[in-house]
């Protein structure tokens, strides 16, 4: 298994904090990205740039994540399979680079991109890519309060994802939640009473723009029609609407939830009539569809697993609105997403509850994004790691309910071990609750989301919980209800899924290009060996690209690692090339040693660490004793030594460091008495009794 957290094959140390560190709140910094210009292969360097709304809190070596939030498109025409994806292009593509330079606000990578960004986008329908700063620690770190990301903020196109690296383990002390925080609901609002909306009509559109007035109706698809006896509403002699939900229009239906198709998508029919999608009961992609006219339920989002369906209409039968149209007029759960390995998605919003008298609920947010790298995660309690869609817990009361939000993703690339019952969940969220005798639609559940595993064939790590469920719907809650039914039409969120392994085809669990998670050296060997109590260290380069320097560092516990020596690098090379140096002052018992190697751009890797074993145990001799003249100390099996002469209280009376071989000390200047020798070395010390008379 390849991933983000090898070492030796990742360029990542632009943002460090060594040893152990404590995070929580918000740790990314965001800005949107408004193009992106250049185009090269590996192994060209510095050639592709995006501009940003904003440079700063970014640097020069940040290691960072693009991804893009939206840009699919969906079927827009008036049939049942409006607003299903007919083209992801874009939608969802991400991967990580390092940032090579800033000039205003441009920033230029590293490496070249692997994936493709704006495709098929618009300024209209904003394919809303963003760029990321990702944080990596050095050594172990402790979430000692709520991770989250950022919400996402479609306003600004940023947000809704979290993501951070961390060499040790990660502990949890509190929980990693991005639930909530991915595709948002749109503001809850009351619309007109009225039920002759028809029931084929799965959008509607915000703005309503005729390019010459011969004759007014309703948008359905490419040809301008209308319902027999709509003529009040426009006509070649009455002046039309430019506003399609003007004040008092009885046929709107709710908003949709959020998803990966933009809201500001929009259809020109031949006449030049303009439709926006953001109303109707048609799911719009991930996002879950606004209940109908009249007091219908929204529906759940979706992700991995459909969002489910809002429940029906008011069970008022009229003659506009016979009982054989109130099933009819529920909001879409927005479809399924399959997540892949340069692709990952956020969790579409649930859609909002038709209300026409302020009782009703509208729709609620799915979950984020969750990125994790690390060697191990552990558990100090209880603590979760989520991206739940949100439920709804209001409770309408006579209007319709909103659809629940779909669970969101979580990548885990975790090269180690999960400890002490990890879990972790991408759940659907639930859709609102009625509270009326009379059933009003009630909200359909969020999709589970997709939680992936870097390790593992089919099977979840060790130690490790996961939850996926769909979201339950909304039901009738009053005690008694007139419809039989407390569902009413509404339907759960369907399940999402767990996946382990590299996707299809893939090299590396978390997206980048090739020449990104390649060493600049092509390391062939490095080796420890104890020669005559020195550790004797060797390496072997195949090529070289770009390097300044190699640095031996050595660790008494394998996770602290402190400088030895340094060694220049060939800089370019093609051939192979060896290397050698010496500790000549090594540990006692196991020591770990490990290369890096830095670029001249400042750019460090590291190799693989390797370990040996130096068994000879160390011995202070001080002689003669008792003293007369002069005492002589020497420290067998130690390189170098520091010694101290201290009194019966414990006092220091002299010190010598560093000495090398053995130390002669005249005893002339001290008084008769009993006196102890100190000698240490790193973290081996031993005390010695003299007498001086």
């Amino acid at each position: 298994m390849k991933g983000l957290c090898v070492l030796t094959a990742i360029s990542f140390f632009s943002f460090k904090s060594i040893g152990q560190t404590n995070i929580s709140g918000i740790i990314n910094t965001y800005t949107k990205v408004t193009g992106i210009s250049g185009s090269c292969t590996c192994p060209s360097t510095n050639c592709v740039s995006a501009t940003v709304v904003s440079a700063s809190g970014f640097a020069a070596n940040d290691f960072v994540l693009i991804i893009q939030m939206k840009g699919a498109r969906a079927d827009s025409s008036n049939t049942p399979s409006h607003g299903s994806i007919l083209n992801l292009y874009d939608a969802g593509n991400y991967e990580f680079d390092t940032i090579a330079s800033i000039s205003g606000n441009t920033i230029t990578f590293k490496v070249p991109l692997k994936q493709t960004y704006f495709t098929n986008a618009t300024i209209a329908d904003s394919a809303y890519v963003q760029l990321i700063k990702v944080p990596i620690y050095m050594g172990n770190v402790n979430v000692n309060g709520t991770l989250t990301p950022q919400s996402w903020n479609a306003a600004t196109g940023t947000g809704g994802v979290l993501v951070f690296v961390v060499s040790g383990t990660l502990t949890l002390q509190a929980n990693i939640s991005a639930d909530g925080m991915g595709f948002q609901a749109a503001p809850h609002t009351q619309v007109s009473v009225g039920c002759d909306l028809d029931t084929a009509f799965y959008f509607q559109s915000t703005i309503w723009n005729y390019a010459s007035c011969t004759s007014c109706g309703y948008v359905y698809d490419d040809a301008v029609t209308r319902r027999v006896g709509q003529a009040s509403y426009g006509g070649c002699g009455t002046t039309c609407f430019t506003n399609r939900f003007y004040t008092g229009d009885n046929k709107s239906a709710s908003y949709r939830g959020e998803g990966i198709v933009a809201n500001t998508f929009k259809k020109i029919f031949s006449n030049g009539n303009v439709a926006y999608f953001n109303k109707g009961k048609g799911r719009w992609g991930n996002g879950g569809g606004g209940g109908g006219n009249h007091n219908a339920g929204g529906g759940g989002g979706g992700n991995y697993g459909t969002g489910g369906w809002g429940g029906k209409m008011y069970n008022v039968s009229t003659t506009a609105c016979p009982t054989a149209d109130f099933a009819s007029r529920r909001g879409y759960g927005g479809t399924s997403l399959t997540p892949t390995g340069s692709k990952t998605f956020m969790g579409g919003a649930g859609g909002d509850g038709h209300d026409n008298g302020l009782n009703g609920t509208g729709g609620v947010n799915g979950g984020g994004i969750i990125i994790i790298n690390a060697a191990n995660v552990t558990n100090g309690g209880s603590y979760t790691i989520s991206a739940n869609g949100a439920s709804q817990t209001l409770v309408a009361a006579g209007d319709g309910s909103g659809g629940g939000g779909a669970g969101g993703s979580i990548l885990m690339d975790v090269s180690g071990s999960y400890t002490n019952a990890v879990t972790i969940s991408a759940k659907g969220g639930k859709g609102g609750d009625h509270n009326n005798n009379t059933c009003h639609g009630t909200g359909g559940g969020g999709g589970g989301g997709v939680i992936w595993f870097s390790t593992g064939s089919g099977s979840i790590p060790p130690n490790v919980t996961t939850d996926v469920t769909g979201g339950a719907n909304g039901i009738q809650i009053a005690p008694t209800i007139d419809c039989g039914d407390i569902n009413w039409g509404a339907t759960a969120g369907s399940a999402g899924g767990v996946l382990t392994g590299l996707a299809s085809g893939a090299t590396v669990f978390l997206n980048m290009n090739s020449c990104n998670t390649a060493l600049p050296v092509e390391l062939v060997s490095f080796r420890a060996d104890v020669v005559d109590d020195n550790v004797a260290l060797s390496w072997t380069t195949g090529s070289e690209y770009n390097s300044d320097y190699f640095t031996v560092e050595r660790s008494e516990d394998g996770v602290q690692f402190s400088r030895v020596l340094q060694k220049d690098a060939a800089g370019n090379s093609s051939s192979t090339r060896h290397y050698s140096a010496v500790d000549e002052h090594p540990l006692y018992g196991i020591s770990y040693y490990r290369l890096s190697q830095t670029n001249f751009d400042g750019i460090m890797h590291y190799s693989q660490i390797v370990s040996i074993t130096i068994a000879k145990t160390p011995e202070l001799t001080v002689f003669p004793n008792p003293v007369e003249d002069y005492f002589v100390i020497s420290f067998e099996g130690i390189k170098s030594f520091d010694f101290a002469l201290m009194d019966m209280a414990g006092n220091n009376l002299m010190e010598e460091k560093n000495l090398t071989a053995s130390a002669k000390v005249s005893a002339g200047t001290f008084q008769k008495g009993i006196y102890y020798v100190k000698g240490f070395s790193g973290k081996t010390m031993f005390v010695k009794k003299i007498v001086i008379m």
